[in-house]
């Protein structure tokens, strides 16, 4: 008697394919850093500008949902970006929450699932690392108003946690996020007149292991 075969979902784009053949490279031992790429651009190949922490999120939903289909990577790269969003909302929720009323957290929510950039990058079938990129800079943001809201007195673990994740937003793209990361640093040099060390020596942190890890491969596509 045979089976009825297993659902399978299917990405919306063919650049999604390439995402998850980098994650199957990783499941394969292909090496945890993805810096040259043989799919595309045979027989060259091709130096890729996607970077490893988008790999590692897809990875984080992969193992549990391997004991739950035979294709846990298609599902896990269906459901990465929805998932992003929702993690998303969690920290504002939980973070941010206090300043609304329910009317006012019902609009924040709506609205935030009412943006184009927002119902894009984060649809279902779509694992590209633009949902981890707009993650992380909202998270980012976040925290910039959280280390800074009282007197101007920045806030130690806010500090950290800020610079941490834009330092991971600008490994995963070293485009949008470190233009934010520039602007925030000069506007609080020239208005507050001082950033934190601690935000600093985070970032820096963040930064230095993206350097070891990803190499220059990170910097070819600016």
């Amino acid at each position: 008697m045979q089976h009825p075969p297993a659902m399978r979902p299917w990405t919306v784009e063919a650049d999604c394919y390439s995402q998850l053949a980098r994650v199957q490279r990783i499941l394969h031992g292909q090496g945890l850093i993805q810096n040259h790429f043989k799919v595309e651009n045979w027989p060259e190949g091709l130096i890729p500008s996607t970077t490893a922490p988008f790999d590692y999120v897809i990875l984080l939903l992969y193992a549990p949902l391997a004991l739950f289909t035979q294709h846990p990577l298609d599902w896990a790269g269906a459901l990465v970006s929805p998932a992003l969003w929702a993690g998303l909302v969690f920290f504002w929720m939980l973070f941010r929450s206090r300043e609304f009323n329910l009317a006012g957290r019902a609009l924040f929510l709506i609205g935030s699932a009412a943006l184009p950039a927002f119902i894009w990058a984060t649809a279902c079938g779509r694992p590209r690392h633009q949902s981890l990129i707009l993650a992380l800079m909202a998270m980012g943001l976040t925290a910039e108003y959280e280390r800074w809201q009282i007197e101007l007195t920045p806030k130690r673990a806010w500090n950290i946690f800020a610079g941490a994740v834009w330092g991971l937003a600008c490994w995963t793209s070293l485009f949008e996020p470190f233009v934010v990361v520039i602007v925030l640093v000069l506007f609080n040099l020239i208005v507050r007149r001082r950033e934190s060390p601690a935000f600093l020596v985070s970032f820096g942190i963040v930064m230095l292991a993206t350097l070891l890890l990803e190499g220059s491969h990170i910097f070819y596509n600016i």
